[in-house]
């Protein structure tokens, strides 16, 4: 016993503590999680057990929303418009880095979709490239 005793003397409360605390955890772990009585599917009753659910009574029925109060989608640009914009912000992002494989594809497919070809988009880097050189 005394053995026992100065091999604990020196170790901290602190650190005693936590090997008991492993020890009677490890000795009575927690019981498994239980079921709790829901799932993920959803109960398939008749309609009116649903609306009892909801706390409506018996009799009333549901009413829909009026046309005016649905959400509608907001209006879409001409197609020409967002185009220009795409071939402006593409333009941008290749002058920053023309190793920028994606955006190079990608105005590379919005001169064919709005001219048919390439021609528009060779037309451009000329005139760019003879305003730089004066």
């Amino acid at each position: 016993m005394r053995v026992r005793a100065k091999i604990l003397r020196g170790v901290p409360a602190g650190l005693l503590a936590g090997a008991v605390a492993l020890g009677f955890a490890l000795l009575f772990p927690p019981p498994p999680a239980a079921a709790q009585g829901w799932g993920l599917t959803r109960d398939r009753g008749s309609m009116r057990s649903s609306m009892r659910a909801r706390g409506m009574r018996a009799g009333a029925t549901m009413r829909r929303r009026p046309a005016s109060a649905m959400r509608t989608p907001p209006p879409r640009e001409a197609p020409g418009d967002r185009t220009e914009e795409l071939l402006v912000r593409y333009r941008r992002i290749l002058d920053a880095d023309p190793r920028e494989t994606f955006a190079f594809q990608r105005l590379l497919e919005l001169y064919r979709e709005r001219d048919g070809g390439l021609d528009a988009l060779v037309a451009d880097l000329e005139a760019e490239r003879a305003g730089d050189q004066t």
